[in-house]
């Protein structure tokens, strides 16, 4: 293919810290997911729902107590809110390469107020809010979605998982451990934390339906590019 013509991953991140974060679904959701890949979509919402919720909770608390409707993409068409940075990406396959819908995020450490018009530190991912969060946020999705209809249905989500729905936030890294291998995830070297990131990007599985042959005595694929 020439190079006019191959896919570019264009990536723009200030040089600050940053933090990875990846959201994963429940086994029992994957085969939902796997029926309409278009509902996908739902996962990247929810992952920035959830940052949104953290980035801004007071604003959050003050529309839960006035009891507004949730609309789809959280604060939205509020002018006050807190900006953040996201770059995510999506693996629709785990370690064993069964289907498993996840996303990766690469986060910077930074939010942007615009009441204040001022750039300011955020560090502080409650990992108990990220988790229960991002279930509250994709289960509010689904069921607009038309999934979930049954009350039973998100009940036993709920009950299965009171902790929330897995969410892996690595840890910020000793700034003077130089010698720690996962120091680049979460470092303040933005080139590290890039390069650790893009694999997640960069790897894709091939389709079983792209398999057109397989040799059982060479054990050979065949595969339609």
């Amino acid at each position: 293919m020439p190079n006019s013509l191959q896919p570019r991953l264009l990536l723009f991140c200030l040089d600050c810290p940053h933090r990875h974060i990846v959201f994963t679904i429940p086994e029992e959701l994957r085969n939902w997911f796997r029926q309409d890949r278009t509902r996908l979509n739902l996962l990247f919402v929810a992952s920035r729902n959830t940052i949104s919720i953290l980035t801004n909770k007071s604003l959050a608390d003050k529309l839960k107590k006035k009891k507004l409707s949730d609309t789809h993409y959280i604060f939205k068409n509020i002018p006050v809110h807190n900006e953040f940075g996201m770059i995510a990406t999506i693996h629709t396959f785990g370690k064993d390469l069964k289907w498993n819908p996840h996303i990766h995020c690469l986060i910077p450490e930074l939010i942007y107020s615009l009441k204040k018009d001022k750039i300011k530190t955020f560090h502080h991912f409650n990992f108990t809010k990220l988790r229960k969060t991002f279930q509250f946020e994709l289960i509010r999705l689904i069921q607009e979605a038309g999934g979930l209809k049954k009350p039973e249905e998100k009940n036993r989500l709920y009950k299965k998982h009171p902790k929330g729905f897995y969410v892996y936030v690595k840890f910020k890294s000793d700034d003077n451990d130089s010698n720690n291998a996962s120091s680049n995830k979460n470092s303040k070297d933005i080139q590290g934390c890039i390069n650790y990131f893009i694999r997640y990007a960069g790897r894709p599985a091939m389709a079983e339906n792209r398999i057109t042959e397989y040799n059982k005595e060479s054990n050979v694929n065949r595969f339609l590019f």
